[in-house]
């Protein structure tokens, strides 16, 4: 998936830059909650690739005879080969004007692409796995300092003997066993906090 829209702050929001490991791109995200949903797709399986605010839909408006714009902050492509857009937006801020319009969009789609819009707000992500993905998304290098093979990485190990092994392997070994977890190479119990000690489980590829 590429990405069409470029982000940027003209917009007024600030905007996070974050490499996609499964995607082997960068993506520009307008928001932290979407840094945390972005995070949240790179480590799911069933989803193979994501592209940040991919494109706009567009509908003209019977009343005001105006073309009205929508620009959904995900398209996610799963692995049984069905899509969908991704609309990320806090729960104060979802009105019943929002919904209304969210569901025009969302008909629309479906009857001309076959893709819906599903809404996803802070609501779905416990304050721990917020914590946790906040704390990755702030140490994780930009991209890996060194080229791994996945069969090499080790298969069950704490966070820092991860650190350990990379350091004769890699220039940034915090910021690349960081990248690692964040990309869905390893897993971990999310509703705790990740430490030092923490174990971690590397994902098998399918």
């Amino acid at each position: 998936m590429s990405n069409k829209y470029k982000a940027n702050k003209s917009r007024g929001r600030h905007v996070y830059q974050y490499f996609s490991q499964k995607n082997q791109a960068p993506l520009k995200v307008e928001s932290f909650l979407e840094l945390c949903i972005a995070a949240q797709m790179e480590c799911e399986p069933n989803i193979v690739a994501y592209a940040a605010q991919p494109e706009s839909l567009h509908l003209h408006d019977s009343i005001t005879h105006k073309t009205i714009r929508y620009t959904p902050d995900f398209l996610i492509k799963y692995a049984n080969g069905t899509a969908a857009f991704i609309e990320v937006h806090h729960s104060s801020h979802i009105t019943k004007d929002f919904q209304s319009r969210l569901a025009l969009f969302n008909e629309y789609s479906l009857k001309t692409a076959n893709v819906p819009i599903v809404l996803v707000d802070e609501r779905q992500l416990t304050p721990m796995i917020y914590t946790n993905l906040q704390l990755i998304a702030n140490r994780r290098s930009a991209r890996l300092s060194c080229t791994l093979n996945h069969a090499d990485l080790p298969e069950l190990l704490t966070f820092e003997a991860l650190v350990d092994w990379l350091k004769p392997r890699s220039q940034t070994s915090v910021g690349d066993a960081y990248h690692l977890v964040g990309a869905g190479f390893y897993q971990f119990d999310k509703s705790q906090l990740l430490l030092a000690s923490t174990t971690l489980n590397k994902v098998m590829l399918s």
